[in-house]
């Protein structure tokens, strides 16, 4: 199945942005894409056996903390120009979250959507809330000279670090990569980090920026089942159409004249 998705994600990515001075590459893309979806249908009808895989074991929830009103308004706005430094990226930004908002956003590359994630998180912050994001660069929020651990503890209680540790290892952190300096931590090691940051920052809003990038097949339903038992607010921006099917409501892609709301299918 991830290889499949893979290979559908790179065909329907070609198919949106081939030529129209090509049809002889968008037939064939589209025999490719029918293909792809018999080879779907002969895999969703095959009686496959159960195995037990590692990431079973892995336990991320949210707290019940974290509800926040699904009629509450948390952020409405209206973004006349996107630009990064001289350059337009889109007009006419439009988005109203409320509490259980689930709104994913996709577009080609370039187009501006981390831009605008940023852009969200300002005015979020702006309005007063409380708001968790996973930035694209991990870089961003985390500190090469600091542990896990030391990084995650915000309560200087022995109960805390031990709920701290208890989420590491339940995401495969052995005791010697909680203590290690985040420089030495693979990128899939950071993900899990920021995502263990989310659960305990009890956020009415967070945004995730590729946040699937970077994690196993094995561990990405674990995480779409602990998004979906979020209460709050999610935004996630991603190139993985299936990730923001099975996590969010409303999808739309962004392009130079704002957000044009998508079907989920």
């Amino acid at each position: 199945m991830d290889k499949w998705r893979q290979i559908y994600q790179k065909v329907e990515h070609r198919q949106e942005t081939i030529s129209r001075q090509d049809p002889h590459g968008g037939q064939l893309l589209k025999k490719k894409m029918r293909n792809l979806k018999a080879v779907k249908r002969r895999i969703d009808s095959t009686e496959l056996i159960h195995k037990p895989d590692p990431e079973e074991a892995i336990k991320l929830f949210f707290s019940d903390q974290q509800k926040v009103s699904a009629k509450r308004i948390l952020l409405e706005d209206h973004c006349e120009v996107l630009t990064i430094g001289d350059r337009t990226l889109s007009t006419g930004l439009d988005i109203r979250i409320s509490g259980n908002s689930r709104i994913g956003i996709f577009s080609d590359n370039g187009c501006g959507k981390s831009t605008y994630l940023k852009y969200l998180k300002i005015k979020a912050i702006e309005n007063g809330r409380k708001i968790g994001i996973m930035p694209q660069n991990y870089e961003e929020l985390l500190p090469n000279n600091q542990s896990a651990v030391e990084w995650l503890i915000k309560e200087p209680s022995k109960e805390y670090k031990t709920k701290v540790m208890n989420y590491l290892g339940n995401l495969k952190f052995t005791e010697e990569e909680m203590v290690q300096p985040m420089v030495d931590c693979s990128q899939g090691q950071k993900a899990k980090i920021l995502l263990i940051h989310l659960v305990l920052g009890e956020y009415e809003m967070i945004l995730l920026d590729e946040s699937t990038r970077n994690l196993s097949p094995l561990t990405l339903p674990v995480i779409e089942e602990m998004l979906k038992n979020y209460s709050g607010a999610l935004i996630c921006v991603s190139h993985d159409r299936r990730f923001l099917i099975d996590t969010c409501r409303d999808i739309y892609q962004m392009g130079p004249e704002g957000l044009d709301e998508k079907s989920p299918d």
